[in-house]
């Protein structure tokens, strides 16, 4: 806590003359470009990967980058309301799901959920079940790293499904962080694998 309220101090003192300007017109209304679907894991740090400024990304994040579908968002209705407040709203026209390794809440589902004391956390994770079954069902080696990409395209399906997203034709993509490495991937459909994120991945992605 006591580095938390220093960084707000260090704020305060050093930079918030520079963007005080910015956010006075920020205080008018925002426009975000894109939507950010994270896990909350503290490891993961949005703006630092992306390199956003102030006004320029949606962030939703949650423990394991979930989105449950929408047939169940009344009962988990966080993801959804974000969703339809910043395509509808905010006319944000990209979703991107971003999962990364070393992920605690991929490694509970993969531990199994019943294993879990609390019952919030067993009931949410549940929403990454499907992506251990498939992964099971192909009989592939399942590891931890393993589900948080492939929970990473289940995701995305769920994404795609919500009626806000198909009705404005929202693209949704794909990025898993390498912890390790602090390597980028991106989810490259012709390939139908996580390819490192490079000037012709972003190409691709912009012009397609």
């Amino acid at each position: 806590m006591k580095r938390l309220l220093e960084s707000v101090l260090e704020f305060r003192r050093n930079d918030q003359a520079t963007f005080r300007e910015r956010y006075a017109h920020l205080a008018q209304g925002q426009s975000p470009s894109a939507m950010l679907l994270a896990c909350a894991d503290s490891r993961l740090v949005s703006h630092l990967v992306a390199g956003y400024e102030p006004g320029e990304l949606f962030v939703v994040r949650n423990a394991g980058n979930l989105a449950p579908r929408y047939e169940e968002a009344v009962a988990d209705s966080s993801v959804a309301a974000a969703v339809a407040f910043g395509v509808e709203y905010l006319g944000i026209a990209h979703i991107v799901v971003c999962g990364h390794s070393s992920c605690g809440a991929m490694q509970a589902l993969l531990n199994g959920r019943d294993q879990l004391d609390d019952p919030s956390l067993k009931a949410w994770l549940r929403h990454g079940d499907e992506a251990l079954e498939r992964l099971r069902n192909a009989e592939r080696e399942v590891a931890a790293d393993t589900l948080a990409r492939e929970n990473i395209l289940l995701q995305m399906e769920h994404l795609r499904a919500h009626p806000p997203v198909q009705k404005h034709g929202v693209r949704v993509h794909g990025l898993y962080f390498e912890l390790h490495s602090a390597e980028i991937y991106v989810y490259d459909p012709a390939a139908a694998t996580f390819v490192v994120l490079d000037e012709s991945q972003v190409q691709r992605l912009t012009e397609s």
